[in-house]
C-alpha cells in the first residue's frame, strides 16, 4: 500500500514593511486536529536565503499546537517564497509554505 506524505499547508503572506506583523498558525495532523508540539523546534525560512532572515518563529501554545511567525519591521521589500519547518523525534517536515510579499512603505513610492 503506498504511503502519502502530508503536504504543507499553504499560507500566503502580504506584509507592509513598515508594519509590525505576526500571525498565529496551528500545527495539525492529517485529520485537522491540533498536535501537542512540546519539545518540537521550528525554523521560518525564505527562499532564496536572506541574511538577516526577516522571519522568525516561536512556539506560543505548545499544548494547542500554536506557533507565531513574525516579520521584522522594515524588512526589505521583496516577493519570494517562505516556509516553516518542524523537527521532532528525528522527523523534519515542512508545516506551512507559500508566497511572501513584503511591500515597500507608502512613503517610498515616488
Amino acid at each position: 500500500m503506498p504511503v502519502t506524505a502530508q503536504l504543507p499547508r499553504r499560507r500566503d503572506l502580504i506584509i507592509d514593511r513598515a508594519d509590525t506583523f505576526s500571525v498565529v498558525l496551528t500545527i495539525t495532523d492529517a485529520s485537522g486536529t491540533a498536535v501537542n508540539i512540546t519539545g518540537w523546534t521550528f525554523v521560518a525560512a525564505v527562499s532564496p536565503n536572506l541574511s538577516p532572515n526577516p522571519l522568525s518563529v516561536a512556539i506560543t501554545n505548545a499544548g494547542a499546537g500554536q506557533i507565531t511567525v513574525t516579520c521584522a519591521t522594515n524588512a526589505p521589500a521583496l516577493s519570494t517564497k517562505w516556509s516553516v519547518v518542524s523537527t521532532h523525534s528525528g522527523i523534519v517536515r515542512t508545516e506551512y509554505a507559500g508566497k511572501l510579499s513584503i511591500m515597500g512603505k507608502v512613503s517610498d513610492i515616488p
